[in-house]
């Protein structure tokens, strides 16, 4: 793994803390010019959307603002992209996630399924609870 200014742990934290302090939030999927219904990480002025977004900023680490008018890909732009997913074990210098120690697995998954609870409708505070039963961080 790439060093980072910050580690899974902080980004983990931060996703508790965001949950925290807006535990009844519900995330709504997003209509643009070229997308319907998408989650992103941040709005086109830049400000932190979803809840990984705020964390991501809460950490340092802002996703690009997203630009309207521009077509993203999931397979290739981190700003439409499920935590998780290539895009983001590129960006964390992660050839092979099952090369990695169980305790950077498990991270890696627990906000994974994190952010599809968030993206299907769950509340905040519902996407960590349901993380935490179904990943546990080890």
């Amino acid at each position: 793994m790439r060093d980072m200014p910050y580690t899974l742990d902080d980004l983990v934290n931060a996703v508790r803390e965001v949950a925290a302090e807006r535990p009844d939030f519900i995330y709504k999927r997003r209509t643009y010019t070229n997308h319907e219904k998408v989650c992103v990480y941040t709005e086109p002025d830049g400000t932190p959307s979803c809840i990984i977004g705020v964390a991501l900023a809460r950490v340092g680490d802002p996703v690009p603002s997203w630009d309207e008018d521009r077509f993203y890909s999931p397979s290739v732009d981190r700003e439409l992209t499920i935590f998780g997913t290539r895009v983001w074990l590129d960006y964390f210098g992660i050839d092979n996630i099952w090369n990695e120690s169980d305790e950077v697995r498990s991270r890696i998954h627990w906000l994974n399924y994190l952010q599809n609870q968030q993206d299907n409708g769950a509340t905040w505070s519902e996407a960590v609870e349901w993380a935490d039963r179904n990943y546990a961080i080890i």
